[in-house]
């Protein structure tokens, strides 16, 4: 009897491991659209469906994500603080951002229009120059056929501070590649963090 229990706790404990590293995350974002700027009126509307599979076929989890749901939840304004001041805390630097470019997304379906206008003309291209180089270091590496996505990134030459952004896609990433990017991030922390309690410690010696 005692054989049967140990026999099914661990099975439940494998099917369990096996659920969490196929799990994968599917954002489907039907809609994301921005219009801000000076005389014109702000404008935006999102509508986001996130869907949680196991075995990465399975869905467990689903949730709409849009103006209507967000209206409805209490304290929206401090939740966003606190996040806010989580994500300072956090302190994100440059090799982090280089961890979360290797993050291995897929992004199966895309379009993208992003039109900015700012009172000077050199910023202006200048910002689209950046969003471009963005977009090609951080994004063109995850897209699954490529050829047959849509993306435009221009300027507006208007003499105002304007943008318009659209944004249609479908993202997918599995938590076993999530779980390995955090590894690495706290990884690089530590030796961050071991690095300057060693260099301190030089200081220290260089003054006995």
């Amino acid at each position: 009897m005692s054989n049967i229990f140990l026999l099914s706790f661990i099975l439940i404990l494998l099917l369990a491991f096996l659920a969490i590293i196929t799990a994968k995350f599917k954002v489907n974002i039907e809609r994301i659209n921005l219009k801000a700027g000076e005389d014109i009126k702000n404008f935006y509307d999102y509508n986001l469906k996130v869907v949680i599979y196991i075995f990465e076929k399975i869905p467990i989890f689903k949730i709409t994500i849009n103006k209507q749901l967000l209206s409805k939840i209490k304290f929206k304004q401090k939740a966003v603080k606190m996040i806010e001041k989580e994500i300072d805390k956090q302190k994100i630097g440059k090799q982090e951002i280089l961890v979360l470019k290797n993050l291995k997304m897929k992004i199966t379906k895309l379009d993208l229009k992003i039109e900015i206008g700012t009172e000077n003309a050199a910023i202006t291209g200048i910002l689209v120059g950046i969003i471009g180089a963005i977009y090609s270091m951080f994004i063109w590496k995850f897209i699954k056929n490529k050829e047959a996505q849509k993306m435009y990134i221009g300027p507006i030459y208007i003499d105002k501070n304007i943008i318009n952004l659209r944004f249609q896609g479908i993202i997918e990433i599995k938590m076993i590649h999530i779980i390995n990017t955090i590894c690495i991030i706290n990884k690089r922390k530590r030796v961050d963090k071991n690095e300057r309690t060693s260099n301190r410690r030089t200081y220290d010696y260089s003054y006995e």
